[in-house]
């Protein structure tokens, strides 16, 4: 389970996001009823049935959404004295070579994607990989290869130096879990409805809820 510390942190700022997110895509307005305590907001209506794509790979995704449905490893805090000083997700560390060309990350231990399958190297390598081999998914210019070491463990190996890159591909890669996108025949035009991610909420047709993992 997501450290609650961390999301702490983090909730409010996705929860304004998905919330200005919402409202543009409703036409001005929003739809949030209580249920047990929680906030549910409606993220369309019944008239914008092609904007429901929550494919994190894709131009035409709803953005703040599928930031609140799917996570990179890492981030970047501006507001620390050292930003180029990634900050964890569901990456615990990670180390870069000299020569800019590996980079090694060390992921958190027992985490859970949104459908209680574990969350592990796999995954992460196989998003990396995914975006290496499909020019129309890799909009972060990712060229390189990414191997699992352990459940745990990923060792990212680039085809050149790239110092300044790595930082952005740990940062703004959103990871997806693999024994759902290996069974997607084009993950291109693939819309996602039934997102199953690792980020505070999960998406149930038009209407976002709090993932339990992270609760």
């Amino acid at each position: 389970m997501m450290k609650s510390r961390t999301w702490k942190r983090v909730l409010a700022a996705v929860c304004a996001g998905v919330a200005a997110v919402s409202m543009a895509a409703c036409g001005g307005g929003t739809n949030s009823t209580a249920k047990d305590g929680v906030i549910i907001n409606s993220v369309m209506n019944s008239t914008s049935q092609a904007s429901l794509n929550y494919n994190p790979f894709s131009s035409t995704a709803l953005t703040g959404v599928v930031g609140a449905l799917y996570e990179p490893l890492f981030y970047m805090n501006n507001l620390k004295d050292d930003p180029t000083k990634l900050e964890p997700l569901m990456g615990k560390s990670y180390t870069i070579s000299d020569d800019a060309k590996t980079i090694d990350v060390t992921i958190r231990d027992g985490e859970k994607w949104s459908d209680g399958e574990p969350y592990t190297a796999e995954d992460v390598a196989y998003t990396f990989n995914l975006l290496n081999s499909n020019k129309a998914l890799n909009t972060g210019g990712f060229a390189g290869s990414v191997k699992a070491l352990s459940d745990t463990e990923v060792r990212i190996t680039l085809d050149k130096p790239e110092s300044v890159n790595a930082l952005s591909y740990l940062s703004g890669t959103m990871i997806v879990p693999k024994h759902v996108w290996e069974k997607i025949d084009d993950p291109v035009t693939y819309t996602n409805k039934d997102a199953v991610g690792s980020g505070p909420f999960t998406v149930k047709g038009r209407e976002l809820f709090p993932n339990r993992l992270h609760v």
